[in-house]
């Protein structure tokens, strides 16, 4: 049986000969991201093969036909383009990270290899204020930014309008979130909580006062408040002690005069009425009545006392005797 191809006999003798030449081997680290598609750039044009290492080839290419159904986990998400020759795989999950080669085996045979890490694309940050409070008449507010953490996560605050971050953070524990705090000045400047990983970013950005103005001005309301109620029961207060010292002085002047005499005060002019008397057995006397008063003492009774009867005393006008 001959060979078809002159170069692959001679290849072929020379392996047998163990003068086979070591095929030419070259790297290149490539990243993913999940539910993506992640194509390698060695094409693969008539012989050759997609290996994933542990495993073995997943895909192969025989005369420019391709079969790509050897592992059960890739079976439907490795795809081999006859128009350009290159592998790809769609659909990629975190466990599809891994060192993957392509083998050409056209002339000289060739292995590219392919480190892959497949990254999840970075969640949005979160921030919060984490405390207020206030220094020589100057309000400072710290923020605290948040995010799931993952594989090269880092977290980074940056102040408006600058490149370079104020401070940054990252973690290799993955079953925590990934804080970051910022302390800053006063409550008008404004930041950006910036996410990362090799693949995607994500971006918050957040004024001291869009977080901390309401605390702010809780702190302002209960200043005014007790300054209110300082106010309100000092004047209360002062009050108070007059209305005491008042009542004190009018007791104390009151007890120096002694108590007030029965008879009341002294009269200066004289009062006058008109006076009118009855006897049982008469008719009431009018004003300016002429009757006799021995009329007004009754029969039998010569010892009762008489009532005494005043008519009104009035100026004489002038010629009258």
């Amino acid at each position: 049986m001959g060979c078809r191809r002159g170069g692959q006999c001679l290849l072929t003798a020379l392996c047998l000969w163990g003068l086979c030449p070591s095929p030419i081997q070259s790297e290149e680290k490539l990243k993913g991201t999940v539910g993506m598609v992640i194509t390698f750039p060695t094409p693969v044009l008539k012989d050759g093969s997609l290996q994933y290492k542990g495993i073995g080839s997943i895909a192969r290419v025989f005369s420019g036909q391709s079969r790509t159904d050897y592992v059960e986990r890739f079976k439907g998400r490795v795809t081999w383009d006859n128009s350009t020759g290159l592998f790809s795989i769609t659909h990629l999950d975190m466990s599809d990270t891994g060192e993957y080669t392509v083998e050409i085996n056209e002339g000289n045979n060739q292995l590219k290899h392919f480190p892959l890490t497949v990254y999840d694309r970075v969640s949005k940050p979160q921030v919060n204020n984490s405390q207020t409070r206030t220094e020589s008449d100057m309000q400072t507010c710290t923020l605290l930014c948040s995010v799931a953490n993952g594989i090269e996560v880092t977290l980074s605050w940056y102040r408006e309008g600058e490149e370079k971050p104020l401070n940054h953070s990252s973690s290799p524990d993955l079953s925590t979130p990934l804080t970051l705090p910022l302390e800053t000045e006063g409550l008008f400047h404004s930041y950006s909580c910036v996410a990362t990983n090799p693949v995607s970013n994500e971006t918050v950005r957040a004024t001291a006062g869009q977080y901390c103005q309401n605390t702010a001005a809780a702190h302002d309301t209960s200043r005014r408040y007790n300054i209110v109620y300082a106010v309100v029961f000092s004047t209360a207060g002062v009050l108070l002690v007059i209305g005491l010292i008042t009542y004190l002085r009018r007791r104390r002047h009151r007890h120096r005069e002694g108590p007030p005499s029965s008879l009341g005060s002294t009269v200066t002019e004289p009062l006058y009425t008109e006076v009118s008397h009855r006897h049982r057995n008469t008719e009431r006397l009018t004003q300016g009545s002429q009757q006799d008063l021995s009329e007004l003492v009754p029969s039998g009774h010569p010892d009762t006392p008489l009532t005494t009867v005043y008519d009104e005393i009035r100026p004489r006008e002038q010629g009258e005797c």
